[in-house]
């Protein structure tokens, strides 16, 4: 029987016999060899091994501010009730913290007032996500989200005041509206754009609404949900001194206040530098547990 060949395999027959016909021989003690990569720096790699180089980078990055801050200080501006030295801002911070022990009382009061208004505000996850799947639902409210979100909080606390008066509630209520509508958009915003195109997978192979959401839509959401809740933090802290500012006898905000009007400026840093620790301790919390999530994220 005559044997067929396609033309595709006869020419690629053929250029193969032509290449080896034409490729000169190797000798057997000649290798082949790749170019070895480039070999990285020494402090890189030990950066790269280390698992607590993000710490080291952080106390670095402290050590540089503080440099710098005593530098200004004490060579530039020269007026401690300006501008503070670093030295005197951490010696008041010792007196304030371990040896006077005066704004333990103060702290406390702050937290939990921010406490309980974030906690509040975690309710515009659940919201949001329920938004999010309804195209209809994200347009009729679309309208109160932008006015909400762009709105001064602060113009709320005599508001906030008449309503609640000056407990705890007040406050809690200025935190819960900073940080509620900025979690609710970021989540329905996440909802309603991730993985259109496994949903519509989803939705050919007929799976249940329940089952799209449970499998697709919310691991997908997860990461941006931590997202948004360090963005949060930010707005629950500014609206606890806001109102605290305005109209309190105890916290952080309140210190400010009298710190302020005392001229007590190394004192104020002090205050204003516990503010800035605790939403940079509480964002970099929420990261970390949200690259736990990270592969669950879904391109849109």
């Amino acid at each position: 029987m005559k044997r067929m060949f396609s033309a595709p395999a006869f020419a690629s027959t053929e250029a193969a016999e032509a290449g080896s016909a034409a490729a000169p021989a190797l000798s057997p003690h000649v290798a082949l060899t790749r170019e070895p990569p480039r070999p990285r720096r020494r402090w890189v790699q030990w950066l790269s091994a280390n698992p607590q180089e993000r710490v080291l980078l952080w106390c670095a990055a402290i050590v540089f501010i503080g440099v710098v801050w005593q530098v200004v200080a004490v060579a530039f501006v020269r007026s401690p009730l300006f501008f503070p030295s670093f030295t005197d801002t951490v010696a008041h911070a010792w007196q304030l913290y371990v040896s006077g022990h005066s704004i333990y009382g103060d702290f406390a009061q702050s937290m939990y007032e921010a406490g309980v208004g974030f906690g509040l505000s975690l309710t515009g996850i659940p919201l949001g996500l329920l938004i999010g799947l309804s195209r209809r639902l994200m347009i009729a409210i679309e309208p109160v989200n932008s006015a909400m979100y762009a709105l001064p909080h602060i113009a709320l606390v005599p508001l906030a005041i008449i309503w609640f008066g000056l407990g705890v509630t007040s406050k809690a209520f200025i935190v819960f509206i900073s940080a509620f509508f900025l979690i609710l958009i970021n989540v329905s915003a996440a909802v309603a754009t991730i993985g259109r195109e496994l949903q519509d997978v989803a939705a050919t192979y007929s799976a249940s609404r329940w089952r799209t959401f449970i499998t697709i839509i919310l691991p997908g959401s997860v990461p941006f949900i931590f997202v948004a809740l360090q963005l949060a933090i930010g707005r629950a802290l500014v609206g606890v001194v806001a109102a605290e500012l305005f109209a309190s006898n105890k916290g952080l905000g309140y210190l400010l206040g009298v710190f302020g009007n005392n001229f007590e400026t190394a004192d104020l840093f002090v205050a204003i530098a516990t503010f800035a620790a605790v939403g940079a301790i509480l964002s970099v919390l929420f990261g970390l547990i949200g690259r736990r999530f990270e592969k669950w994220r879904i391109a849109a």
